[in-house]
C-alpha cells in the first residue's frame, strides 16, 4: 500500500468518502511484482487442507450421531460413556463464560449432541 499512498497526489484516481481510489492501471502496476494468490502453490494447499480438515469433522460428528442413535434403537450399552456425552454437550451449550467461550467457540457451529 506504499506505493498508493506515494502517488497519492499525481494519479489519475479519484476520491469517495475521503479516500483515494486507484485507477485500474494503478491498481496493475501496483500488483505486477507480487504473486498471485490464485496460482500461488501454497493457497492450495491450504485449501485442500481446509477442505479436508471440514469435511472430517463433519464426518466424525455425524458418525458420533448415528453410533448414539443405532445404539438407542437396538437398546444395547452405550457406546459412548456418559461422561463424554456429558462433556460433549457442555462444549456445545453457548452458555459459557466468556474466557471459555472465546476458545471453544469454534464447537458451537456443531449443535448439541
Amino acid at each position: 500500500m506504499s506505493f498508493l499512498i506515494r502517488r497519492h497526489g499525481d494519479g489519475g484516481g479519484s476520491h469517495i468518502n475521503g479516500h483515494y481510489v486507484p485507477t485500474m492501471d494503478e491498481l496493475m502496476e501496483y500488483q505486477a511484482t507480487r504473486e498471485p494468490w490464485d496460482s500461488s502453490i501454497k493457497y492450495g494447499r491450504y485449501t485442500v487442507y481446509f477442505c479436508a480438515a471440514s469435511l472430517a469433522v463433519f464426518f466424525l460428528v455425524h458418525w458420533v450421531k448415528v453410533l448414539m442413535l443405532w445404539t438407542r434403537l437396538n437398546g444395547g450399552p452405550p457406546v459412548l460413556p456418559s461422561k463424554l456425552i456429558a462433556l460433549l454437550r457442555l462444549l456445545t451449550y453457548p452458555r459459557l463464560p466468556y474466557p471459555i467461550a472465546k476458545i471453544v467457540n469454534y464447537v458451537w457451529t456443531i449443535g448439541p449432541l
